[in-house]
């Protein structure tokens, strides 16, 4: 029985790392040069509601059907654990630390995902394999943070974000097993948008909009 050839590293892929590198990668920077002048939950809430807002219209527009009841209901409740929780402890611990700390600490979201599936959801085992993947990239993550050594590094915004990455792995997780729209564009921007309203709320209870 003849191998599989080796995959090749084609346009598209190369067109897919460069994104995840400088745009994705990008992000944190922008989010640390935004929240320096202007509050971390008014941030990120006027961001996502209007990105949201323009990407669920655009979709719509194309011909996608609207969200029932039910999917309606799991897109709250993922725009809830995603960008109520996720991102506002992300936009706040940026008030705080490094954008490149925050990006290296965002980079094990993977890790958090595969747990939550093993241990709470319990959709797969937990191989030799895994585990000691987890432990070389979190022993990495690691690594990387405390470059400038440990005594520069504020704990509690990193304790903030990796409890921000719980709260999307368990709203990524349930995005694949609830009943969601079948358009992909539409289901994000109807969690940005209800996540940025949700934002935006507790930015105005929080004192921000003042």
């Amino acid at each position: 029985m003849s191998s599989a050839p080796p995959p090749r590293f084609s346009p598209r892929l190369l067109l897919a790392f460069f994104i995840i590198y400088v745009v994705w990668g990008s992000t944190y920077l922008a989010i640390r040069i935004a929240v320096a002048s202007v509050p971390p939950l008014f941030t990120a809430g006027v961001r996502f509601l209007v990105a949201g807002a323009l990407l669920f219209t655009w979709s719509h527009l194309r011909g996608a059907a609207a969200p029932s009841r039910i999917e309606w209901r799991n897109i709250a409740v993922t725009a809830f654990l995603m960008f109520l929780c996720g991102y506002s402890a992300l936009f706040w611990a940026e008030t705080k630390i490094a954008s490149g700390v925050a990006a290296v600490l965002v980079g094990t979201i993977p890790v958090r995902i595969a747990l939550t599936e093993i241990t709470v959801f319990q959709r797969r085992r937990l191989p030799g394999s895994l585990v000691i993947a987890i432990v070389l990239g979190c022993g990495g993550v690691a690594s990387l943070a405390l470059q400038g050594g440990a005594d520069r590094v504020a704990v509690l915004p990193c304790l903030a974000i990796l409890g921000a990455e719980i709260a999307w792995s368990v709203g990524t997780v349930l995005s694949k097993t609830e009943r969601f729209p079948d358009s992909k564009i539409l289901t994000a921007g109807a969690q940005m948008t209800l996540g940025g309203g949700m934002l935006l709320l507790c930015s105005s209870l929080a004192g921000e909009m003042r």
